[in-house]
């Protein structure tokens, strides 16, 4: 049997978000109507990282119309 001393870093996944805050604001946007906005996000570990788009916000239904 032999016994060796390992040593070593851990390492964990890692993204970048753009924008950077990671909100995307679409201010007033009514039924119907279309707003687009873009972002980014990049792997930055040296494996791959898989990941998943949440909604964590609801709409507001417009009421007015």
């Amino acid at each position: 049997m032999v016994s060796v001393l390992l040593k070593g870093i851990g390492v964990r996944p890692e993204v970048k978000i753009e924008p950077l805050d990671r909100l995307l604001n679409f201010g007033n946007v009514l039924l119907g109507e279309i707003s687009e906005k873009t972002f980014t996000v990049e792997n930055v570990s040296s494996f791959p990282v898989s990941f998943t788009l949440q909604n964590l916000v609801g709409g507001i239904q417009n009421k007015s119309k």
